[in-house]
């Protein structure tokens, strides 16, 4: 997946309806910029609390970026702020433990230059278990604790928009 297919599904995923993001792509000074125009209900699904969200999303493009050996920058035009514009949280109640391993697989696969082993788990108490196992020889960019956390935040953040408590681990094997 490219960063921008990447970006599409994460997103898609955070907002609960596909369709509802307009990614533009230019470059500038040697970045490829990804410009994210969302509807502005949605706005706060890819922003997070304190803009964790969006931080999130920054690394794991970095991630990607680094992989296809280009500077990869997000930008998410700011919205007028309208309390009676949110979007309000309706769980989706047709979890599929699989869907989430699928964009979790082609997340890993854009990211990291090793093949990353990703398995999903259901547990017994109604949460799902997110494992990516990297190979010890991947190249470290970044702290292993960052791009945990990046990745917690996204399918945390996925799961939440699901009804599902999602649980992030990374590995090295």
């Amino acid at each position: 997946m490219t960063p921008l297919e990447t970006l599409a599904a994460l997103a898609d995923a955070l907002i609960g309806e596909p369709g509802k993001l307009t990614i533009t792509e230019r470059k500038q000074n040697g970045t490829t910029v990804l410009s994210a125009d969302v509807e502005q209900q949605f706005y706060g699904r890819i922003i997070g609390r304190q803009g964790s969200i969006i931080e999130s999303l920054r690394v794991i493009l970095a991630m990607c970026g680094r992989k296809a050996g280009k500077p990869i920058a997000l930008q998410v035009p700011e919205k007028e702020r309208r309390e009676t514009d949110s979007m309000p949280f309706v769980p989706n109640l047709t979890w599929k433990t699989e869907w989430l391993l699928t964009i979790a697989q082609q997340t890993a696969a854009a990211m990291f230059t090793k093949p990353a082993a990703v398995d999903a788990t259901d547990t017994e108490d109604g949460r799902t278990r997110l494992r990516f196992t990297l190979s010890n020889t991947e190249p470290k960019p970044l702290p292993d604790s960052a791009i945990e956390t990046a990745l917690l935040n996204v399918f945390r953040a996925i799961g939440n928009a699901n009804g599902r408590k999602v649980k992030v681990e990374l590995r090295r094997a």
